[in-house]
């Protein structure tokens, strides 16, 4: 994406002009700070507000990033020889660094797992014939036969290692990674337990059997409980009903009836695939806040603008200072506090 495609998609975000923008990415790339430029530089920005400065700032490098990562995905893509048109479609119109991720997630370099182990002894083929789902094709013993050797030396065996990429491919899918997401977001809950003893957990020991749903959680409380996890005070667990996010991805992957139906159905419901569908980073439903939802939580708190300063910006004025009042502890006090006010008219 070109600094000029930036421009356009930033303005058309704060509805601003691409001209406006362009002055205040060259005021802020030259060294200018930002309460400087909406102080001083009003006349060249078109009157733009600290807010609308941050927001152009904020976007244009992660609008930045966002291209840098599309193109080192595209690039080690197109070097493992799995490029399709289809692909770099999605990965054109994708607007987020996350969803960028969740279309690489198939390609990405892994670690040794029990699905690249079935890989390995060539069980993929056996794997396709179940995600193919032919309702005319051979029972799952049938085609498994066809793969033993001795490192696969039973039917059992085979089906097992076929259900394990399964268990990996259903977990890669974008659509469902984006639905779990949201879905974490809007059920999930955040349970803490004390890793130490009370007298030690100090400030920790207010989140002693904490639990909360993490989309009401305020920025402070995410904050204070990620502290206590990095000081080894506080276990953090995410924890869900993972039923109806498992009935979602049977419903999305099952096609049709087929000789497999019972495996597809069966075999993300069973405890290790079904930790394979959010063991990734950002979805794991274990230990620790998923980062996906804790930026978007704080993405959320970061937004709230000052009410006040917005109301007086929106009329063209700058907003006064508010004046602190002395306290009035003692009759002095109390005619000290009478002075200041009648000096800075405020009886």
């Amino acid at each position: 994406m070109t600094d000029q495609h930036i421009i356009q998609t930033i303005a058309h975000t704060i509805h601003v002009s691409e001209k406006q923008i362009q002055t205040a990415l060259s005021l802020l790339q030259s060294g200018n700070t930002i309460p400087f430029i909406a102080r001083y530089r009003k006349e060249a920005t078109g009157m733009l507000n600290e807010i609308q400065l941050r927001q152009i700032q904020e976007q244009y490098e992660y609008e930045q990033a966002l291209s840098s990562r599309r193109e080192a995905v595209r690039q080690s893509i197109m070097e493992q020889g799995q490029w399709t048109e289809e692909l770099g479609r999605l990965l054109d119109q994708a607007g987020k660094l996350q969803e960028i991720e969740d279309l690489y997630m198939p390609y990405k370099p892994k670690k040794r797992t029990k699905a690249s182990m079935a890989r390995d002894a060539g069980l993929e083929p056996l794997a396709d014939i179940f995600w193919q789902q032919d309702p005319h094709g051979p029972s799952p013993e049938e085609a498994a036969a066809s793969y033993l050797n001795e490192t696969i030396p039973t039917i059992e065996d085979a089906i097992a290692g076929a259900a394990n990429i399964l268990a990996e491919r259903m977990s890669e899918l974008a659509p469902y990674r984006q639905y779990l997401r949201r879905a974490l977001w809007k059920t999930s809950k955040l349970e803490c337990a004390l890793l130490v003893e009370e007298d030690e957990a100090k400030a920790m020991l207010t989140y002693k059997d904490f639990s909360g749903r993490i989309a009401s959680l305020p920025s402070h409380r995410i904050l204070a409980i990620n502290r206590g996890e990095a000081q080894k005070l506080l276990k953090v667990t995410l924890t869900d009903t993972p039923d109806a996010n498992i009935g979602k991805l049977i419903q999305d992957v099952t096609v049709c009836d087929s000789p497999y139906h019972f495996y597809l159905r069966q075999e993300p419901a069973q405890p290790a695939p079904s930790a394979a569908l959010c063991r990734t980073g950002n979805l794991r439903p274990g230990p620790g806040i998923p980062h996906g939802l804790q930026g978007r939580r704080h993405r959320r708190d970061g937004q709230r603008p000052r009410l006040r300063r917005l109301l007086f910006d929106r009329l063209g004025k700058t907003a006064p200072r508010q004046r602190r009042h002395p306290p009035e502890h003692d009759s002095k006090s109390r005619r000290n506090a009478l002075i200041y006010r009648k000096r800075h008219g405020l009886l």
